[in-house]
């Protein structure tokens, strides 16, 4: 059965160490395959699929509706085909069917986007928005210099969004100012930080940051997540995703999106105009 094959083959990317975001990835992909096989197709039976019944479920997900109720873009399509090629390759390999039928469709195809960056001007006026206008008091300013830590990470390192939430206390090491990062994998990888990226952190952390005695009082007795939110607990994706969108508001920024991924990208290109060493970034 193909549902069978779906959760067989998840397992197997689980028992790999392959991150929960790439799981996530494969399940959204293959339960969509696997319910247009079912519904429009009555095909339950891994054996039984074609490349026409693959060739169908191309042009079923350019016509209806995603979840947000919108017309999928040609690259989230070609995302979804990437991820079941690579289901129908591997049971190819493990001998549950014979021959792949992707090697019989036209792959979906995207142009390749020009990469977004932020200027100078425009972090400049990120960090500005760190400190919520009109407001004043110890919890704003806690605010702000966390908000500024993180703006500054992103910007120096290029780190992804998980690596920052699950940064601990023990990962910075600040005599030599280098943060050990857990990525995808579980690998490590050691990141040397910038003065003023390392002046912004060390701000946050000694003046800013609540003491064991603020965190026992709300329940989080050693805690020693990085980032926390006001809850006195760990920052979270969405956590951070919500403060990109009150800073990109109050930063009057409104021609760009902006997010963490977007500073990975700046960071990436800074890295290359200032080292041109493609192979160490």
């Amino acid at each position: 059965p193909i549902t069978d094959s779906i959760s067989e083959y998840l397992r197997d990317h689980e028992g790999g160490n392959h991150s929960d975001k790439t799981l996530e990835w494969h399940f959204t992909a293959l339960n969509l395959l696997c319910r247009y096989l079912e519904e429009e197709r009555k095909i339950l039976c891994i054996e039984e699929v074609r490349a026409s019944d693959i060739s169908g479920w191309f042009a079923y997900m350019r016509k209806t509706p995603g979840a947000h109720k919108k017309v999928r873009c040609e690259r989230t399509i070609q995302t979804y085909a990437r991820s079941a090629r690579a289901f129908f390759n591997w049971l190819v390999r493990r001998g549950t069917i014979e021959a792949n039928p992707f090697d019989q469709v036209v792959f979906p195809k995207v142009g390749r986007p020009l990469i977004k960056t932020i200027e100078p001007e425009e972090f400049e006026q990120l960090l500005q928005a760190c400190t919520p206008p009109h407001e004043s008091g110890a919890l704003v300013e806690r605010a702000g210099a966390r908000n500024r830590a993180i703006l500054w990470l992103f910007y120096d390192t290029g780190i992804r969004v998980s690596e920052l939430c699950s940064l601990r206390m023990g990962q910075l090491d600040r005599k030599h100012g280098v943060l050990t990062v857990m990525g995808k994998g579980s690998k490590e990888r050691r990141i040397a930080l910038g003065n003023n990226c390392l002046r912004q952190l060390l701000h946050y952390l000694d003046r800013h940051r609540p003491d064991e005695q603020e965190l026992t009082e709300w329940g989080s007795s050693g805690e020693d997540h990085l980032f926390l939110a006001e809850t006195r607990r760990p920052l979270t994706k969405n956590g951070v995703e919500m403060l990109f969108k009150r800073l990109k508001e109050r930063a009057g920024i409104t021609d760009k999106r902006i997010s963490p991924h977007i500073l990975r990208h700046t960071f990436a290109m800074n890295y290359l105009i200032k080292s041109n060493d493609p192979f160490s970034l």
